[in-house]
């Protein structure tokens, strides 16, 4: 397994790239052959000289750490939203290895997202068969073809989804963000992966140290820079729409991963295992110092496979350990989900509509942040509680329509949840604004559930019985 990446050509790579010039395997399936031997002097002489060209992007392909060949765009036409595309890979110890293809795939993505190109050609000889493969996988189709010579187009609309998006929001987070980019970028794969990116307009550097990632790594990415900040739900939801993997990955921008096959051992878990929907695994917790806090952020409890049922309810999953198919379940949001401020429960219940979940504890622990501008990890227990309460309520609410054995189920387990709240605010110094709030909640629950028990004595019964709880309650 690899980690590829393409970053822009610099003149010090000619001190590696000027012995693979006069390697006649190398330019064995190339029409481009120098006529003279190369030096170094050449070499450095001619990638200063590119590397001034307006008309071409010159990259570097990147394995593991190791400069080992080049792509680029050529003949560059703006107007016309088009370039010509080349590769060679000079270090014949990756040839065979699904570098290029990784590799195209990230130029192709570059194209597209930063360039705004429409197509993509190319040139390569007949009987480089090898190299066809790769391109018909990467999205180009043949155009026109002579003795030797084959040429291809890559409609840059109809390339291939990427195995892999991953799902990241930012607002704020410029002491954080590098090294939740970095979790992204050192991964290793067979497979592409895309980091699709919703930066909300933070007030802090954020965006500028994001587009100094973009610049370094270009084939990455898929930015989504808003004007003005938008929020946390609506930021969620285009995050969300603009991922088309196959499977998603989430990871928000003050978290990070520290396992470098996290992506592939998940990806490969669910490929060989469809009954499964998602999969995750466990988390450090660390303080704005980056000091450890708790070894382990999941429960014991929670350290286990789940099925279907139990992430409809609400079972938890770390959010930056998920990896899920995509569903497309974001096409069509339900009212129920702006109404929330946990929307990280609600969309693993409506996961749970497809399938099961898969806890994997070979996957090194991701790392999650506590710090002051943490929305939701410097909350009271308190507002977590009603949170939470409210978040399943709306759950109820949206199965009603659609399963109502499930909605059933998660109204009485918010029964249970509120009797045990009501236990709590009679033992501690809660505020008396959360006490009403709490109320307000759990009537509204008997309200909405009453809809599916049917019944006016269900809800004189439950009312009569949060009164019995808190009359017979003694300390």
């Amino acid at each position: 397994m690899y980690n590829v990446l393409i970053r822009p050509l610099k003149v010090e790579d000619a001190q590696i790239s000027w012995k693979w010039r006069n390697d006649p395997e190398v330019w064995k399936f190339t029409g481009s052959k120098p006529n003279v031997k190369v030096t170094f002097e050449i070499e450095n002489e001619w990638i200063l000289k590119v590397l001034e060209d307006s008309t071409s992007k010159r990259f570097a392909i990147i394995v593991d750490g190791k400069y080992v060949g080049n792509i680029q765009l050529t003949n560059l036409d703006l107007q016309l939203q088009a370039a010509q595309y080349h590769i060679f890979i000079g270090d014949k110890n990756y040839w065979g290895k699904g570098i290029a293809k990784l590799a195209t795939f990230q130029i192709l993505n570059y194209a597209k997202e930063i360039l705004n190109l429409k197509e993509i050609y190319l040139h390569v000889k007949t009987n480089n068969t090898n190299a066809i493969e790769v391109y018909k996988k990467t999205g180009f189709v043949k155009l026109n073809q002579s003795e030797d010579d084959l040429q291809m187009v890559c409609f840059l609309d109809n390339i291939p989804n990427p195995t892999v998006s991953i799902f990241c929001m930012v607002y704020n987070h410029e002491k954080f963000i590098s090294e939740c980019l970095n979790g992204f970028l050192l991964q290793k794969c067979n497979f592409n992966f895309i980091i699709v990116i919703g930066e909300d307009c933070s007030k802090d550097d954020s965006r500028k140290i994001i587009l100094e990632y973009v610049a370094n790594y270009p084939g990455k990415f898929k930015l989504l820079l808003h004007d003005k900040n938008i929020g946390a739900h609506k930021n969620q939801q285009i995050v969300l729409e603009n991922c088309k993997g196959k499977y998603i990955a989430l990871c928000e921008g003050d978290d990070y991963w520290t396992d470098p096959l996290k992506l592939q051992k998940q990806v490969d878990f669910l490929e060989a295992n469809e009954e499964y929907v998602v999969c995750g695994h466990d988390a450090k917790i660390i303080n704005n110092e980056g000091e450890i806090i708790k070894i382990s952020k999941l429960p014991e409890e929670f350290k286990r496979d789940a099925n279907s049922m139990e992430l409809q309810n609400g079972f938890w999953i770390l959010t930056l350990s998920m990896v899920f198919r995509n569903m497309n379940i974001f096409k069509n949001v339900p009212k129920e989900f702006f109404k929330v401020s946990n929307g990280d429960i609600f969309l693993i219940s409506m996961l749970g509509q497809f399938g099961d979940y898969k806890y994997m504890n070979s996957i090194q622990p991701a790392v999650y942040r506590i710090h002051d501008g943490g929305i939701w990890s410097l909350r009271n227990e308190d507002y977590k509680n009603l949170e939470n309460l409210k978040t399943k309520t709306m759950m109820a609410i949206y199965y009603q329509n659609i399963d109502k054995n499930v909605a059933k189920i998660i109204f009485s387990n918010n029964f249970k949840n509120s009797d045990k709240l009501f236990l709590r605010i009679l033992n501690t110094k809660s505020s008396l604004l959360y006490k009403i709030k709490l109320i307000k909640l759990c009537l509204f629950n008997c309200y909405k559930a009453n809809g599916i028990f049917k019944s006016i004595p269900f809800f004189i019964k439950r009312i009569g019985r949060l009164t019995i709880t808190i009359v017979t309650y003694k300390k």
